[in-house]
């Protein structure tokens, strides 16, 4: 597999293995079930066929006989299940009772003495014998001798029988050992991968700001992974720090040549070169705004997702910033923000993203701005002209002023949505209830650790 659950892969190889171990030794503990079954019934039938010929002898007038029964009573049965017969050259074979008035017929009768077979026969009643064969020679009370072919079967149905119970409890006892070993895998596999569930909760936590690398016990076999992430981390902090003063130098470095340019710009205005003074405004602001935007992204990026920030205190600083800073006695604010909310930001990035929702509600509304938080979103309304629908996706473009009658540059939003885009978070308007624009900053829910 090339991807997926480790944890299933792991599960599956051991439910394989383990899969695959159990047949083997069930197939091996059959086979020996049989051949030691079959080795018993072999016995059984050496010790009948001994007493058999201890039985057998001739009669005065060279007939032979059996001078007494065989111990066993399933010999005297109807298909008793056990089975004798002599083969006499030239006479009618001696049979025992239980084969009634069946004769057995044996395929390949021994030719010396020393020869025993045991092979499978054709029963009576449509069986199937285990069969123990015999050549013997014995004298008659003339002194002649006569070969006799001593045949002892026993129905093999017993055996059979045995040993299908035998196979129908082995599958039960190694199913039962099946899921025995399974669980057993199961919790073998939770336990080996509890380093790697710490590791991801440690870089939860680090994405959540509450550590900044990974800590604790790790075993010797996960811990250079360990260093390695360590490693990476203080590398990646250490690039960010230098891109972000890189960032400021550029900044620093580009402050006066633009500052020098804004003098030159009005000291053509005064000269009477509007046109030349307005297209070097323009070209220095969207120098500035290139240079802003590179700031922020360099300080946003050093610190996304690694803090958390209290959501009522900056809203309430803001709001009292902006009471104090403008002519909002026509505004009420209505801040509906429980204690103790926070969002998975920067404090100075949640700031930033307050400073211009608010501002640009206060800019536009008519009489009531309203800011309320739940659900890991922030949300900004006003009862102002809003914004047509066919224009809302203009609202966040960089430099783009819907409204060319009020002041501003047109970064507000677009500012938001570079810091939303950054912490993975989005900014949705739509029209409030209040009549205006409504603004939603609206981050995923942090998943716990052990999710």
């Amino acid at each position: 597999m090339g991807s997926g659950s480790l944890r299933l892969r792991l599960l599956i190889g051991a439910a394989t293995a383990i899969s695959l171990s159990l047949l083997v030794a069930g197939l091996i503990f059959y086979y020996q079930f049989k051949r030691h079954v079959e080795g018993l019934a072999l016995q059984e039938l050496n010790l009948h066929f001994e007493q058999l010929v201890t039985a057998l002898n001739f009669s005065d007038n060279v007939e032979l006989q059996i001078e007494s029964d065989l111990s066993d009573p399933r010999f005297s049965q109807q298909f008793g299940g056990l089975y004798w017969q002599v083969d006499i050259p030239g006479k009618d074979p001696l049979r025992s009772r239980s084969l009634w008035d069946e004769t057995l017929s044996v395929p390949t009768p021994p030719e010396t003495a020393e020869e025993d077979h045991a092979h499978n026969l054709a029963g009576p009643a449509g069986s199937t014998l285990l069969a123990v064969e015999r050549l013997l020679t014995i004298d008659d009370p003339q002194g002649k001798a006569h070969r006799l072919v001593v045949t002892v079967a026993i129905d093999r149905t017993n055996i059979s029988n045995a040993i299908s119970s035998f196979a129908n409890d082995i599958v039960i006892g190694l199913g039962a050992l099946y899921a025995v070993l399974l669980a057993s895998s199961l919790l073998q596999t939770a336990v080996g991968l509890r380093p790697l569930e710490s590791i991801r909760n440690g870089i939860e936590k680090i994405r959540g700001g509450s550590q900044h690398n990974l800590s604790g016990e790790f075993p010797k076999e996960v811990q250079p992974l360990v260093g390695e992430l360590n490693s990476l981390i203080y590398a990646r902090d250490d690039q960010l720090t230098r891109a972000r003063h890189r960032a400021g130098n550029m900044a620093h470095g580009l402050k006066t040549p633009l500052t020098v340019l804004g003098s030159v710009a009005d000291e053509l205005t005064r000269k009477g070169e509007a046109r030349l003074s307005g297209e070097i405004v323009d070209a220095t602001r969207q120098m500035r705004d290139t240079v802003e935007r590179e700031l922020m992204r360099a300080r946003i990026s050093s610190n996304t997702k690694t803090a958390n920030a209290d959501v009522l205190p900056v809203v309430t600083r803001v709001v009292s910033t902006l009471k104090r800073a403008g002519n909002t006695e026509k505004v009420t604010w209505q801040v509906d923000i429980p204690e103790g909310t926070q969002l998975n930001i920067e404090a100075g990035d949640l700031m930033e993203i307050v400073g211009n929702l608010l501002e640009n509600a206060q800019k536009y509304a008519r009489s009531k701005i309203s800011v309320s938080a739940k659900e890991s979103a922030l949300i900004v309304e006003d009862d102002g002209p809003g914004i047509p629908d066919n224009r809302l996706r203009d609202a966040t473009q960089r430099g783009v002023r819907l409204d060319e009658q009020r002041p501003g540059s047109g970064l507000g939003l677009a500012i938001v949505q570079d810091l939303a885009d950054a912490y993975g978070a989005s900014l949705i308007l739509n029209r409030s209830v209040l009549g205006g624009l409504s603004v939603t900053y609206a981050q995923q829910p942090q998943t716990s650790a052990a999710s």
